[in-house]
């Protein structure tokens, strides 16, 4: 049943991306990537998870790639009782990137959105409410930054022709 499965993949067009010998060349050029800081909360969450994803060991000393974002968090009320007390929120966090080839003048050679929705409640307690905001932050970063390490990934592959 799995050979069958594989050999389904196979005719699909389906291949790793980190799994074969382009893949190597695919994690180099993701080394090659220098992510500067990021000025808020949430944009700092994003930047550290990309560390993670996409330089676990550092960036190249002389990056050819640096990753511009832009984060643009906002909340929104989502469940509202009789008396006007917002109980739920959601947090929306779109991010703009741009990867900038430092080698061509820091010519964008590739440009994206990246979105995320975290809903926390808001809880008679302020001291939860904060952590809850603080947990939908993590969580909206996170998945912004798996996002764009995906994507980075996938570029840098078709660039390696696959």
């Amino acid at each position: 049943m799995l050979a069958f499965l594989a050999l389904g993949l196979g005719g699909c067009g389906f291949r790793p991306l980190y799994g074969d010998a382009s893949g190597e060349a695919v994690i180099a050029a993701l080394q090659d990537i220098d992510i500067p800081q990021i000025s808020d909360r949430v944009g700092w969450r994003i930047r550290n998870y990309l560390v993670d994803r996409v330089t676990p060991t550092g960036s190249a000393t002389r990056a050819r790639y640096e990753l511009a974002i832009a984060v643009a968090p906002r909340t929104e009320g989502l469940a509202v009782q009789r008396d006007a007390t917002v109980t739920r929120y959601n947090l929306w966090v779109s991010a703009e990137f741009k990867l900038l080839d430092r080698r061509a003048n820091r010519v964008p050679v590739m440009v994206g959105t990246s979105h995320s929705v975290a809903a926390y409640n808001s809880l008679t307690a302020d001291y939860a409410t904060v952590i809850a905001q603080r947990d939908a932050e993590d969580r909206a970063a996170r998945d912004i930054a798996n996002d764009i390490a995906l994507r980075l990934g996938l570029f840098f592959s078709r660039q390696q022709g696959g």
